[in-house]
């Protein structure tokens, strides 16, 4: 179908040379659904141009069925071979479903009612029907006027069907029908549906996911990541899991050994058990050396002190 041979594209201007594509090779099926991801900047959208025959690259070789994109009519090429779907969808404003959708048919030469009835087939695959035929863009909601958008795409019959950023301008739910309809349409048509996207969603649904970074491809997952390739031989890559830092075992701490009565106490131990035994600023009071207990009475108290004082 398509393939890419060591693709490098080089943007230059006046003061700087910028790889968007650097030594990129992958090769495209038909009945596959794969979705392109990266950051801004990483070359998703230089290899959907280069793909669609908008562009040649610097260097290396865009293949279609084993022949150079160089040595063909681009334009021929565009018109027999490349659909593609527009984030901003790109449809007539003043032109209705309907004929949307057979504009591109009756392009090629169809006669309208062959087209007219082409576009009606692929319009109520995607969930349009008929009584929204006669309905201009601008009549249509955010989903409807996507769904058209993809019906023209199948009704031109190309083997390439090419989609960046389909779901961009979508609510959730309009996003989930759209990348649910997408997939459905890759197998049965029998197409290679190249999708560049940022949404996880629609890269989850996808058969195989590239992902880009700085013009080069960094890993090829599923949609559900199951299993990783490297980018050239396309061998499982075994990533390894760190294991966790082997701990030493608490080392046993010997029984404290009793002072005997010729070995004097630390200083640190001895003010530690003051601090422990006497609050702070609260006098110490000596026990008295009698074992006997002493009571005063009143009298005695008064003579000790002299009865001026009371």
């Amino acid at each position: 179908m398509i393939e890419l041979k060591d693709v490098t594209y080089t943007y230059k201007t006046k003061y700087q040379k910028v790889n968007a594509l650097d030594g990129v090779s992958f090769r495209f099926g038909t009945g596959k659904f794969y979705a392109v991801v990266g950051s801004s900047g990483s070359g998703k959208s230089t290899l959907l141009s280069l793909v669609a025959g908008l562009d040649t690259p610097s260097s290396g070789e865009v293949l279609f069925d084993g022949k150079d994109t160089r040595k063909l009519n681009r334009d021929k090429y565009r018109l027999e071979h490349v659909s593609v779907i527009y984030q901003s969808l790109n449809l007539f404003p003043l032109l209705t479903a309907m004929e949307n959708v057979t504009f591109n048919i009756e392009y090629k030469g169809s006669r309208r009612s062959k087209a007219r009835k082409l576009a009606a087939e692929k319009l109520e695959s995607v969930g349009i029907d008929k009584s929204m035929h006669r309905r201009r863009p601008s009549m249509l909601s955010g989903g409807e006027q996507q769904r058209v958008a993809i019906a023209r795409a199948l009704a031109a019959n190309t083997e390439i069907i090419l989609a960046d950023e389909p779901t961009g301008s979508l609510d959730s739910e309009n996003s989930r029908n759209v990348v649910a309809l997408l997939k459905e349409l890759a197998a049965s048509e029998d197409v290679c549906l190249i999708v560049v996207t940022h949404d996880p969603e629609v890269a989850a649904a996808a058969d195989e996911v590239i992902r880009l970074s700085d013009g080069k491809i960094v890993d090829i997952t599923t949609g559900a990541n199951e299993q990783i390739y490297a980018p050239d031989v396309r061998e499982p890559i075994v990533i390894a899991k760190p294991e966790p830092t082997p701990q030493s075992p608490p080392q046993a701490q010997s029984p404290p050994q009793p002072l005997s009565q010729s070995q004097p106490q630390p200083e640190q131990n001895q003010k530690q058990a003051t601090s422990f035994a006497t609050p702070v600023n609260e006098p110490v009071i000596a026990p008295s050396q009698s074992s006997d207990s002493e009571e005063y009475s009143l009298d005695d108290i008064m003579k000790e002190f002299g009865n001026s004082d009371w």
